[in-house]
């Protein structure tokens, strides 16, 4: 179960480790990463998310990825007051959907180690998409909540990474039925991760 431990959270760190010392890559190399991040992340919606709920779920798939979609928007509306852009209720929210997908992609390396089928390739797919996304993510965290606030997200998703690969090494099923339409919910909030991540803020504090 090691391997698979470190074949999951390795990356996590590496990305969260680009988010805290940006200086680590060239004034470009930031603003590189932020676009890197919008075209995986499109990818993980296009190529894996919906079509995986599509195949296991047919048009439940749709108002599930419409609930996703809602989701932050209806959240910031209630919760968050100004309805602004970057408001408490929907940051809140598309961390958790990043939480998910981090949890996710943990059960896919743990399971693929376990099995000891395509564990490298699975591990490397994921990798190649886990790190600069989660780089860009937790960039925009630090812009707008500060390194200390940065540091505790990227050991949340550290550890919701962890146990998504302890829970597909063991082959555990903690929410029967979730394969079906948790992707399209997470294609929907994941969305709103990227729409946050258009921005490429020339001010950064690089």
């Amino acid at each position: 179960m090691l391997i698979a431990l470190l074949a999951a959270t390795v990356p996590v760190l590496i990305g969260a480790t680009l988010a805290l010392f940006p200086e680590l890559l060239p004034p470009a190399g930031v603003r590189l990463t932020r676009l890197v991040a919008i075209v995986a992340g499109l990818a993980v919606v296009v190529f894996e998310l919906l079509p995986e709920s599509w195949a296991e779920a047919g048009l439940w798939s749709i108002p599930c990825f419409g609930v996703g979609l809602a989701l932050p928007w209806l959240g910031g509306r209630l919760l968050g007051g100004g309805g602004g852009e970057h408001s408490l209720a929907g940051e809140e929210l598309a961390f958790v959907a990043i939480g998910l997908h981090q949890v996710v992609d943990g059960l896919e390396i743990g399971a693929a180690w376990a099995i000891a089928v395509g564990a490298w390739a699975i591990t490397l797919a994921i990798a190649a998409h886990s790190i600069p996304l989660l780089a860009g993510v937790l960039l925009e965290l630090r812009r707008h909540r500060g390194r200390r606030d940065t540091v505790i997200r990227g050991g949340v998703l550290v550890t919701a990474t962890g146990i998504g690969a302890a829970l597909g090494w063991s082959g555990s099923d903690a929410v029967p039925g979730a394969h079906t339409w948790l992707p399209a919910l997470l294609a929907g909030l994941f969305l709103h991760v990227l729409w946050h991540l258009r921005h490429d803020d020339h001010a950064h504090d690089h």
